[in-house]
């Protein structure tokens, strides 16, 4: 391998003179050749890196086999290596699947283990290489990387192995073991005709079916699903408390918690454990009637119950309920902590206050779900409407807000207060603070924007409103017919033929981008500032689709390189076609207005910064895979 500093100067010369703060050197490492690479295979992304040191990894093929090769140390050659290749969480290892002959071996940050006929469910598999999208769950790992589980057969027999030690054989181990997020091993495993749960080790008792264990939120106590007969024969439910209520038939759906069968219940009804894992309920049916069971003390019993929700705090439970044979017909109620609330023909919606101390609920006073409509707050009614929408709490949970009807006009109540009347009101949404609430409205042909109150300028329509994550920004955008503009906080920017990329802001709220079309270009407008004109722009972006900037702010995104092609559109019969047989051009990543070297493809998604502060990705060029690196040689 060789590192080579590149001198951009073509690609410059294409783009036009950059506009930076800060001068980056590019660092460019020829890799492989492209027909030496066997993963991953084309279309498939998550290369790279992602913040922060995520290395790069990739199969190659050898003359006596392949080698996985991460961040440039190339590991043992093995005959194949069978499955993706899987980032170890909060390090920079790796594991996968190998094959040595007619055997499979799991190689773990280096190590590796046993051999077996299958790893993980991943076969031998010579002549068929896994597809790009296998899921990368074969080998399980708990949050922090510390430890690593995946299942095995040997023969006729299923196994465990969890931390390198391999456990028990048994007839069939559905799925695989998974870490629970205290950090618990657990799996389902078949005993000849019954199941067992396996937990850390330890079995539960036998049941004819068990479903997957899962814990409270804080790791410290236990519940599964499971049935005394075939889990198709559960027709009917015994009721249990601690122990098996005398004269119930010894068969049917059962919940454990913490070791001791409780109840049973039906599990498309469900259960929940409150925030910290202090608090289990459940929804069970004795006799004809269906019970809330609050850690193992029931509730009244009714002809149905749906909806439960327990606040944040766990201090308190709420549900609606019913009583009478037709759910249309009948008398619903909301029951707090026990206690009924008033009589109503319909209920939606309910919902906690984020901080648990407020509850809220849509009711229709008459049958069905007709008019007057209403919102009761903390207990207490609201106005009548002809109909209630889209209720909901601010985050710091101090207001509520919704929209209704009245007539064929439309009002938002913030607080219990009515706004003006509108032709058409969108749904209000706040601040990730709290400290605004903003929706579009319209009056006649024309729509606008309404931040705590206050109408904005009008335009032929307005849409695609966003807060910035930390509140203190809001974006929106106006469409001008023709041509639409960004308005960041009241401000007004230009006027565009078209957007390329919608506003987005970074995680941290600080900056915000978009890309505008004037004249069949596409410009980059980065925190209100336009840079060059180019045929495509792509803006970088993580997971979560936030703007990804560097450490001081640095602007990154993609731009094309020579003429855009365009195609029919993707309604058109002959869109996959052209799609398949396509040039798309090359391209080349852009940090703070200085270009790096175009490519045919750039592979590695989401482009991400390095805790030091370099920008580091992989990419295709005339049949060579090329690790590109720009790296800070000024101050911002």
């Amino acid at each position: 391998m060789k590192t080579l500093a590149v001198a951009c100067a073509l690609c410059a010369a294409v783009l036009g003179s950059p506009v930076h703060a800060a001068e980056y050197a590019v660092e460019q490492t020829r890799l492989v050749a492209l027909d030496e690479l066997l993963w991953p295979g084309e279309g498939c992304g998550y290369w790279g890196t992602s913040p922060y040191e995520r290395p790069f990894r990739y199969v190659i093929a050898k003359a006596k086999g392949e080698a996985v090769v991460v961040d440039g140390r190339e590991g043992p050659v093995y005959d194949a290596i069978e499955g993706p290749v899987i980032l170890i969480p909060g390090t920079a290892e790796v594991a996968y699947a190998a094959r040595k002959g007619d055997l499979l071996v799991a190689v773990i940050a280096g190590r590796e283990g046993p051999e077996f006929d299958e790893v993980g469910g991943l076969r031998r598999a010579p002549d068929k290489r896994p597809e790009p999208d296998c899921p990368e769950d074969y080998i399980s790992f708990s949050r922090d990387g510390s430890r690593a589980a995946y299942k095995a057969r040997r023969g006729d027999k299923w196994l465990a192995v969890v931390d390198g030690q391999a456990g028990p054989e048994y007839d069939e181990i559905r799925g695989g073991p998974l870490f629970k997020d205290a950090g618990q091993c657990t799996y389902v495993a078949r005993k000849g005709d019954n199941w067992v749960g396996v937990i850390d080790g330890q079995e539960t008792p036998e049941y004819g079916w068990i479903g997957s264990p899962f814990f409270s939120p804080d790791g410290t106590r236990l519940v599964y699903e499971a049935s005394h007969g075939p889990r198709e024969a559960r027709e009917s439910f015994h009721v249990v408390d601690g122990r098996e209520w005398p004269g119930q038939p010894q068969r049917g759906c059962v919940a454990l918690l913490d070791g001791r069968v409780i109840r049973g219940y039906s599990s498309d009804i469900g259960h929940e454990f409150a925030p910290g894992g202090r608090r289990f309920c459940y929804v069970a049916k004795e006799g004809e009637k269906w019970v809330m069971v609050d850690e193992g003390q029931e509730g009244p019993g009714y002809d149905g119950i749906y909806g439960a929700c327990i606040s944040s705090d766990g201090q308190h439970i709420a549900y609606k309920a019913w009583r009478g044979a037709d759910p249309t017909q009948a008398e619903h109620v909301v029951v707090v902590d026990g206690v009924e609330g008033p009589i109503y023909g319909a209920i939606e919606r309910l919902m906690f206050s984020l901080d648990g101390t407020r509850l809220l609920y849509e009711a229709c006073p008459g049958p069905r779900w007709g008019r007057p409509q209403l919102v009761v707050v903390d207990g207490r009614e609201g106005p009548r409407y002809d109909w209630v929408a889209a209720p909901s709490f601010s985050p710091d949970s101090r207001h509520f807000a919704y929209k209704a009807g009245k007539g064929n006009r439309v009002v938002v109540v913030l607080d219990g207060q009515e706004s003006p009347e509108y032709d058409g009101v969108d749904i209000p949404r706040f601040s990730g603070d709290g400290s605004a609430l903003v929706y579009q409205a319209r009056r006649g042909e024309r729509g606008f924007i309404v931040r705590n109150g206050q109408e904005g300028p009008s335009s032929a329509d307005v849409g695609s409103e966003t807060f910035s994550p930390d509140g203190a920004h809001f974006v929106y955008l106006a469409y001008r017919n023709p041509g639409v503009a960004v308005v960041l906080d009241g401000v007004e920017g230009p006027v565009w033929d078209g957007l390329e990329e919608m506003p987005i802001f970074s995680a941290d709220g600080k900056h915000m981008a978009y890309v505008g079309t004037r004249k069949g270009q596409c410009v980059v407008v980065f925190d209100g500032r336009e840079e060059g004109a180019y045929p495509s722009v792509n803006l970088a972006k993580d997971r979560n689709d936030a703007l990804v900037v560097g450490p001081h702010g640095e602007r990154v995104y993609t731009v094309g390189v020579g003429p855009r092609e365009t195609g029919p559109r993707f309604d058109d019969p002959n869109y996959d076609e052209w799609i398949k047989t396509r040039k798309p051009g090359r391209r080349c990543v852009i940090v703070n207005g200085e270009p790096g070297p175009a490519y045919d493809e750039i592979v590695t998604y989401p482009l991400a910064f390095q805790a030091d502060g370099s920008l580091q990705y992989l990419a295709k060029r005339d049949g060579m895979l090329f690790r590109t690196a720009h790296v800070a040689v000024s101050p911002p």
